[in-house]
């Protein structure tokens, strides 16, 4: 009787194995190893690629579900959906945080502008500041240029493809080290 329960048991959970992976396309023992595995870990990897110095961070806490955070260097917003799906086909539950810096290219055209009224602003003020409280009236331009926010700085649009590339490539990495981590 015990051995007829227990033939059962193993006939059942093996027509589940079967249902699951012709329902899921997956291998059900890598399922298995997925709800095995950590879901707390951290991988990081920096690299110069292209003549950007990239760094990518990622860590995670438990979480029952998956969770995307991610943060970039400004004006690289467009990585983060592709960070997000990247992740996801390799990382299924936990709470993922994810920090990517890089730099443009050092080749890359730098255009600086300068905002004219807030400059004007700037130095309006500084004469008002000299007159009403008797201080001296050095200003200069070295003075002027302490504000940074007077300038804009416009940059050549950059190969989202190309930078993606670069990018994944220091990604792969710190995923690699991130998962290996995670191992139980």
């Amino acid at each position: 009787s015990h051995l007829t329960i227990s033939l059962i048991a193993v006939a059942v959970g093996l027509l589940f194995a079967f249902l699951l992976t012709i329902a899921t396309g997956r291998n059900p023992f890598d399922l298995l190893t997925a709800l095995v595995r950590s879901m707390t870990g951290f991988g990081r990897h920096e690299a110069t690629v292209d003549g950007r110095d990239i760094v990518v961070e990622i860590k995670s806490v438990n979480h029952r579900y998956y969770e995307f955070n991610c943060r970039t260097t400004r004006g690289y917003n467009f990585l983060e959906e592709k960070l997000k799906s990247y992740i996801k086909e390799k990382v299924s539950r936990g709470k993922i945080d994810v920090y990517v810096s890089l730099s443009q290219k050092e080749d890359t055209e730098s255009i600086v502008k300068i905002n004219p009224s807030l400059a004007q602003g700037y130095i309006n003020a500084l004469k008002k500041l000299s007159t009403d409280y008797g201080v001296a009236d050095d200003i200069s331009v070295s003075t002027v240029a302490q504000y940074n926010d007077i300038f804009q700085v416009h940059r050549a649009p950059e190969d989202e493809e190309e930078v993606w590339n670069a990018v994944k490539e220091v990604l792969d990495v710190a995923l690699d080290n991130f998962i290996k981590m995670r191992e139980v």
